[in-house]
């Protein structure tokens, strides 16, 4: 048995003449499963070249509609929920992502040019005499 599609019924503001609004729903209409890099910009507020990366990596479930790389992408809807609940939330986020701690120290960091990175600012930063 096929799922029935997702409604939307839009509101439209009318203004009367005497300065008031009035609301009436508008046409229904479906939406889609998936939406376009420039639909999840306009939800998220990500700047969409920022979203194309991010789907390149593979933080972002997506799907092209050919196999060339600068097809459309299409990302499905419950995406841009997932997207939101981890900005929310201060803690991990739910598939255990950890991301690298900017402000710790560079000794213990995860790639190799930080602890040289740390020497040279320390050398700096010592007078001249």
């Amino acid at each position: 048995m096929p799922l029935a599609p997702m409604v939307c019924v839009p509101v439209i503001k009318v203004q009367q003449p005497d300065g008031s609004l009035l609301f009436k729903a508008g046409r229904p209409e479906i939406v889609e499963d998936e939406v376009s890099v420039s639909a999840f910009h306009k939800e998220t507020g990500v700047s969409k070249r920022h979203i194309a990366t991010l789907c390149e990596q593979g933080l972002i479930q997506h799907r092209r509609l050919t196999p060339k790389k600068d097809s459309k992408i299409l990302i499905p809807r419950s995406e841009i929920a997932r997207f939101r609940n981890l900005h929310d939330d201060p803690g991990l986020p739910a598939d255990g992502f950890t991301r690298p701690d900017i402000a710790g120290s560079a000794s213990d960091a995860s790639y190799p040019g930080a602890a040289l990175r740390e020497s040279r600012l320390k050398k700096s930063a010592q007078p001249k005499l």
